[in-house]
């Protein structure tokens, strides 16, 4: 299942915004930016009958990302195995993308500040 890069239950309050835009959040941002999928992908597998707590709990525990941003990657997990499991088959393919983008991406951005990268 592909999960793009990165993404409020325990971690963020809902609605919170620019959880990841601190500088330590950017700067491992910057120098992981080719394992944040991978991550990704794990901590969906990893808890594909849970949460997004589990999510980010996961995220937090593989990365040294804040709560808050982890939160953020956790709810985008947990959004795309909700609406898109079925189209994230086959990792980074074009209905995987199309469904995050009508379900998932405009709330990862808020919460987290930053644009998705793929």
């Amino acid at each position: 299942m592909s999960l793009v890069l990165w993404w409020i239950v325990a971690f963020a309050a809902p609605g919170a915004a620019g959880a990841c835009e601190g500088p330590a959040d950017q700067s491992w941002l910057a120098a992981n930016h080719g394992r944040v999928a991978d991550i990704s992908e794990d901590c969906a597998f990893d808890c594909l009958t849970d949460d997004a707590a589990c999510a980010a709990t996961c995220v937090a525990r593989e990365t040294d990302l804040s709560r808050a941003c982890s939160g953020c990657f956790g709810a985008y997990i947990d959004c795309t195995t909700s609406h898109c499991a079925m189209r994230c088959v086959f990792s980074g393919s074009d209905m995987c993308r199309d469904c995050q983008a009508k379900h998932c991406d405009g709330a990862f951005v808020r919460c987290a500040g930053i644009p998705i990268r793929r």
